[in-house]
C-alpha cells in the first residue's frame, strides 16, 4: 500500500517534524511494508531526519509564481502521478485546520486545504483526516471550505474533544478522536548525570496572554518550582522557528530571568526531534506552552508543568501519559481496519 502524507511539514516546527514522524511510526505498526510519501515545504534537512518515508516530495504550491514554477519544472507532473498510485491521501496531524492563528499571512490555511482536497477528488483518491486539531475560526467563509474538506473525506480523525465537536456540528460523518501521533514515537531515556539541576522552558508567542501576562506566569511558576527543587540554570528550549518563531519571544525574556533568578540562562536551539527530546529529557523539570514540547516532557518523564494558551492545549492534560499510548495502540487498529477496507 503506498499513502501520499500532507502537512504542516519543513517549515521549521520541531513538533510539526515530530508529527511526520509520529505518523510513519503509527502506519508502519497499521500497515507494515506500506510505501509512505511525505509532502513538505521543501526544507533540505528532511531527507536525512525522515528516514521512515520512502520519499521526500515538495508540498504543492499556493501561490501562482510558485505554481508555475512547479509546472515549467515538472515537479506538479511528478505529484499528480504519486498521488494517483496512493491508495490514500493522508491530511495531518496537529492543528492545520484554522483561520486566526498567531504569524497567519496570506491565504487562510482552510481555503488552501480546501483547494488541495478539490485536487484530490478530482484524482479520484480517498481521503483521511489523521489526528487534525481544528480552531480558533472566526470567519463564516470558513465554515464553508471546512465542510468541503469534510464532505471529500473518508476518514475524520482529531486529536481532542473539541475539535471533535466543532466538525460534528458541520457533518454527520463520524469523527473519531484518536491521540496525536507523537504519542509513543519517544521512550524515556536513562539521563546522564550532570553537574547541575536544569530547568527547561518553552514560550510561544499567543493570542491568550500578553508578554506582561506570561511574564507573570512564567515567574510564578519558577517561585513554586524552586520551591521544591534547587534549580541551577535555565535552559530556554525554542520548538518552532519560523514563522512565528519562539527565538522571537524567548530572547527577550533572557535577561529579565537571569535578573529574577540569579542563575545562568541559555538559549538551546534543536536542530531537529531527536535533539529537542534529548534536550527537554535531560531537563529536571519543564515549563511547557507549546503542544509537543509538553509531550516531549511527558514522553520523557520528566515533570512538566504547563502554561496553557490555547483550547488545544487546555485538554491536553485530560489523560495520563499511559492513557494516551493505550488509546494510541487502539489508534493503530483503527488505521489498520479502516486504511485496508476495500470500496
Amino acid at each position: 500500500m503506498q499513502i501520499a502524507i500532507f502537512g504542516s511539514y519543513g517549515q521549521g516546527n520541531i513538533g510539526d517534524e515530530a508529527i511526520a514522524d509520529g505518523l510513519a511510526h503509527v502506519f508502519n505498526q497499521a500497515i507494515p511494508g506500506s510505501d509512505l510519501i511525505l509532502f513538505s515545504h521543501l526544507d533540505p534537512t528532511l531527507k536525512d531526519t525522515h528516514p521512515q518515508y520512502k520519499s521526500i516530495e515538495p508540498m504543492i504550491a499556493t501561490g501562482w509564481r510558485s505554481l508555475w514554477r512547479q509546472f515549467a519544472s515538472g515537479t506538479f507532473r511528478k505529484t499528480t502521478k504519486i498521488i494517483k498510485e496512493s491508495d490514500w491521501v493522508v491530511i495531518g496531524g496537529g492543528g492545520i485546520f484554522h483561520d486566526q492563528e498567531v504569524g497567519q499571512h496570506g491565504f487562510s490555511p482552510l481555503f488552501i486545504w480546501w483547494i488541495r482536497t478539490v485536487y484530490f477528488g478530482l484524482l479520484g483518491k480517498r481521503i483521511a483526516l489523521a489526528a487534525v486539531g481544528v480552531g480558533p475560526i472566526k470567519n463564516k467563509l470558513s465554515d464553508s471550505w471546512l465542510k468541503g474538506i469534510l464532505k471529500r473525506a473518508s476518514i475524520i480523525t482529531v486529536r481532542d474533544e473539541q475539535s471533535q465537536n466543532i466538525l460534528k456540528s458541520l457533518t454527520t460523518k463520524e469523527v473519531i478522536v484518536v491521540p496525536d501521533p507523537v504519542w509513543g514515537l519517544f521512550t524515556n531515556s536513562s539521563k546522564s548525570p550532570e553537574p547541575s539541576t536544569t530547568l527547561g522552558i518553552n514560550i510561544r508567542e499567543n493570542h491568550r496572554f500578553s508578554p506582561a501576562e506570561m511574564d507573570q506566569k512564567l515567574t510564578t511558576a519558577i517561585n513554586q518550582i524552586k520551591e521544591k527543587l534547587i534549580i541551577k540554570r535555565i535552559q530556554l528550549i525554542p520548538f518552532a522557528l519560523n514563522n512565528p518563531d519562539d527565538r522571537d519571544t524567548m530572547k527577550p525574556m533572557i535577561n529579565t530571568l537571569k535578573e529574577h533568578t540569579q542563575l545562568p540562562v541559555e538559549l538551546v536551539i534543536p536542530e531537529n526531534t531527536v535533539q529537542a527530546f534529548e534536550l527537554v529529557s535531560k531537563c529536571d523539570y519543564f515549563i511547557a506552552t507549546r503542544f509537543h514540547s509538553y509531550i516531549f516532557a511527558q514522553s520523557a518523564d520528566v515533570p512538566c508543568q504547563l502554561l496553557s494558551y490555547s483550547s488545544k492545549t487546555d485538554e491536553i492534560t485530560k489523560y495520563a501519559k499511559v492513557d494516551y499510548l493505550v488509546q494510541q495502540k487502539n489508534a493503530i487498529q483503527f488505521w489498520h481496519d479502516h486504511l485496508t477496507q476495500v470500496d
